[in-house]
């Protein structure tokens, strides 16, 4: 047998063992290396994955009726003061600073002179009286025009009993200077002028590129869309989200701490909370109701629940029959054990109510008027001609497409069948259609929640005022009216102002054209990278303060 070659153990030889060795070790660290998560992805760009709710119908703030519209109008614009989210109190905005006269009548607002709109152009002091007379114009009555009507002449103007608008208490003295002129004292002004009706608006680019009419339409078309706030509109995917990318016009845009935001449209809770756990989000609003118990019990829990300045309530449409008639509205609400209604269905994750307005708003706490007693619900059910649901017509309650809800109506309709032995059939329905059933009044009994605007019970007892878009259930009463839009504001003392909301409440919930069911409490999962997103009772976040720390590296 021939002798073998010896092997040569020269430098090419070693190098192909070193280029193989490399390869392999690269291959295996690839394989020990997850990827990142678009969260995790996120936290390193400075991007927050934000769920906002459902998708927003409009990017004007003066047609922002609800939170998605709400929260992202916050981010896009920015008001004359702005909310601490930790102390809930106002602080400066546009206005650098304020004076108030001794008979808290006259505040004078001192504008920023670098504070300036994304096209670079000045903000002024004329921005804000032409975005309030929009506002306020008569004709198509915006959402929140109603929160100037604490100005002098603002009501008489909107409602057309006044034509010069010189004539409201809101004049630019200087190009950095607004003097406004209240009807009557107002101690919750200043909260006010935080919420997205209040904003300016770019005069310049509304006149020339025309009302938005629907999402990213006419001025609020990206390519033309002007704002003051701290974010710009990047870009707009129809099926999932509008991006932000931080403003490089704001005055303040040295401590905002994001490069930028994603607002998914995110319709339900339970898709808010896979999208988390797949790591696609940085924060949900809101949590599925069964998976809460799994979130509270995991160390380091990203489940954070808080107390919410809002009410959980069904309307009622007092023109359709059976429900014009009081004692039927008073039986459903007796019929409905809002205790087991938080332990069962809600796993004791909300605050049974039994009003309307939340208790402790600014020492304020109504009359219990939505006990639990069934018995007599059958009665007030008999003497209205349905004794033991005899002759009970087709009725059904409605509400968007969401966890929470589903859950409600089922428990709640469930009850009236156990007590009252009637048939209302809960119907879902996706969160365009919801609307517009609330709005144009198509509806039997709907859910609805309302949010307070600022620490002060007029938030929500204005909701059901004769003359307020919002409201649609069509109570009126003039002593109501009187009571919150009159006499309440001409009361400095708190106690005194209390006893006023007292009666209004009275008057409201004796009519019952709403039946309370409970309080909210904020539920979210918000990832370990997230911070200063501190909680509070209106929920609010100040997207400016938001940073992200990533804790993968």
């Amino acid at each position: 047998m021939p002798e073998r070659p010896h092997a040569t153990f020269g430098t090419p030889y070693l190098m192909w063992r070193f280029i193989t060795f490399a390869c392999l070790l690269s291959i295996m660290l690839s394989a020990c290396t997850e990827p990142l998560s678009i969260a995790e992805q996120g936290s390193r760009e400075g991007l927050l994955h934000y769920s906002n709710g459902p998708k927003p119908l409009s990017v004007d703030p003066q047609q922002a009726r609800v939170s998605p519209e709400t929260r992202l109008s916050l981010a896009l614009f920015e008001g004359l003061t702005n909310i601490n989210p930790s102390t809930m109190t106002p602080e400066p905005g546009v206005a650098e600073r304020w004076e108030i006269s001794d008979d808290k009548l006259v505040y004078t607002f001192y504008l920023r002179k670098d504070a300036l709109w994304s096209d670079k152009r000045p903000l002024t002091a004329q921005d804000f009286t032409w975005s309030w007379q929009r506002l306020l114009s008569p004709g198509e009555q915006k959402p929140y025009s109603a929160m100037l009507y604490v100005i002098k002449n603002a009501q008489e103007y909107a409602q057309g009993d006044i034509k010069d608008f010189t004539k409201v208490g809101v004049k630019a003295t200087s190009p950095h200077t607004l003097t406004v002129t209240l009807d009557h004292p107002t101690p919750y002004f200043l909260y006010l002028l935080t919420y997205p009706g209040t904003m300016p608006l770019p005069r310049h680019a509304i006149e020339q590129y025309g009302e938005a009419g629907e999402l990213f339409g006419g001025w609020t078309a990206i390519e033309h869309l002007v704002t003051n706030g701290a974010f710009a509109v990047d870009s707009y995917d129809p099926q999932s989200s509008i991006s932000l990318v931080k403003s490089d016009t704001y005055w303040n845009r040295a401590r905002v701490k994001l490069n930028g935001a994603r607002f998914y449209f995110v319709d339900t809770h339970t898709e808010g909370e896979r999208l988390f756990s797949e790591g696609k989000l940085h924060f949900t609003q809101g949590v599925p109701t069964d998976k809460i118990e799994y979130y509270q019990s995991l160390p380091n829990s990203p489940y954070r629940q808080t107390l919410y300045l809002a009410s959980y309530f069904y309307v009622i449409n007092t023109n359709r029959p059976p429900l014009n008639d009081e004692r039927v509205r008073h039986a459903l609400s007796l019929a409905i054990d809002r205790a087991a209604l938080n332990k069962n269905t809600h796993h004791a994750s909300i605050q049974p109510a039994y009003s309307f307005t939340p208790p402790g708003i600014q020492d304020y706490f109504p009359r219990e008027f939505a006990t639990y007693n069934p018995d007599r619900a059958r009665q007030l059910l008999a003497q209205a001609g349905y004794p033991n649901g005899a002759n009970w017509p087709e009725l059904e309650l409605g509400f968007n497409d969401s966890d929470i809800h589903r859950r409600t109506a089922l428990a709640v309709t469930a009850m009236w069948k156990r007590e009252l032995n009637i048939d209302i059939k809960p119907v879902e329905y996706p969160w365009e259609q919801y609307l517009q059933n609330l709005t144009t009044q198509n509806y039997d009994i709907t859910r609805m929640t309302w949010i307070g605007d600022y620490p002060d019970p007029r938030t929500f007892l204005e909701l059901f005022l004769s003359n307020t878009e919002h409201n649609p259930t069509n109570f009126a009463s003039e002593r109501y009216d009187h009571l919150i839009l009159e006499a309440a504001p001409k009361e400095e003392s708190i106690a005194r102002r209390n006893a006023i909301y007292t009666e209004a409440e009275t008057i409201l919930m004796e009519a019952m054209p709403l039946i309370p069911l409970f309080i909210h409490t904020s539920k979210h999962l918000i990832h370990p990278d997230v911070h200063n997103i501190p909680p509070n009772i209106l929920d609010y976040t100040d997207f400016k303060q938001v940073s992200l720390t990533p804790s993968s590296d």
